[in-house]
């Protein structure tokens, strides 16, 4: 150990040479890439592997901490993870797709291309992929009731204080504004009396990333703003900071030369391109940069972002 006068010295050098001395047992901060997208595995792709094998590609080579997945079935969930040696998935159905459209007269929304004819109920969900480098081989993982239909797929790091959500809200703006709020108390651990054998956000660094289903300033929709930090200001009550906010990491848009801090990359929508899919993280997480590529196997676009943890 250091004494104080040979630390004090240490400390002077440090600062002449303009570098930071780092506490004892400190951990380094690590740079990694996020990720979401929506699938589209279902209505789009009739469970079939052509975009399962696009996201396997994407992986491959951006090498993501995280991916939060839309829109997936369960058969497109195991073909990701069987081909990611490096990499686990957690699969978390929000129900059977019968139940999800039982109208529905072409055929099984998650299809049979597995050769599996009997797979008329196949489940689908949210799916979060995973580093086991990092996260570790066994986390523990935990599917959130957000409403009937609708849940949010959890990933608690084994190795690393880091909790990782995948979500997928409703299209209609009430029921998506109700499951954010629930986003919201159960990432601040006040509905652990509806999940008591879930693990507890506190103390971890958290990161929630979806298809929300709801745009970043709209004064007549109310989801994003259980989730934007209160300092994004525009009636923005959350705790989070977005990653592909034009503002970059200043959550202040009176200091910020953008007029909307809340704002990003369209991720959905050909003809009328809008923002519905993101990725928010803590405060305090550095965002590098983000950025939103194009997607010819999905109606979506993914988003992707560079962080220091």
């Amino acid at each position: 150990m250091l004494s104080p006068i040979l630390r004090a010295l240490v400390v002077a050098v440090a600062a002449a040479l303009g570098t930071t001395l780092a506490a004892p047992g400190a951990q380094a901060a690590d740079t990694h890439t996020l990720g979401t997208f929506n699938m589209h595995g279902h209505v789009g792709n009739k469970g079939g592997t052509k975009v399962a094998d696009a996201v396997v590609r994407s992986v491959k080579e951006r090498k993501p901490l995280i991916l939060a997945l839309n829109e997936v079935c369960e058969t497109q969930a195991e073909h990701i993870d069987e081909a990611l040696s490096d990499y686990e998935i957690f699969f978390d159905p929000s129900l059977t797709e019968k139940e999800w459209d039982p109208e529905h007269e072409t055929g099984p929304l998650c299809g049979s291309h597995d050769g599996r004819d009997d797979d008329k109920e196949a489940e689908f969900g949210n799916a979060v992929l995973y580093n086991t480098d990092v996260i570790g081989e066994n986390p523990v993982s935990y599917g959130y009731k957000l409403s009937d239909q609708r849940k949010m797929a959890c990933v608690f790091g084994e190795k690393t204080k880091l909790v990782a959500c995948a979500v997928h809200l409703a299209t209609t703006e009430k029921d998506r504004t109700a499951e954010a709020q629930r986003i919201h108390m159960i990432a601040r651990d006040e509905l652990r009396q509806e999940f008591p054998d879930a693990p507890t956000f506190d103390g971890h660094t958290r990161i929630v990333g979806g298809d929300f289903n709801g745009t970043p300033h709209d004064v007549f929709d109310d989801t994003t703003d259980y989730m934007y930090h209160r300092n994004y200001g525009l009636g923005a009550k959350g705790e989070f900071k977005e990653v592909d906010s034009p503002c970059g990491n200043t959550m202040d848009p009176l200091s910020a030369p953008q007029s909307y801090c809340r704002d990003g990359e369209a991720t959905h929508g050909r003809w009328f391109p809008k923002k519905i899919d993101y990725i928010f993280v803590d405060p305090n997480v550095k965002v590098q940069w983000a950025d939103a590529t194009f997607s010819e196997d999905s109606d979506h676009d993914p988003l992707w972002a560079s962080v220091t943890l």
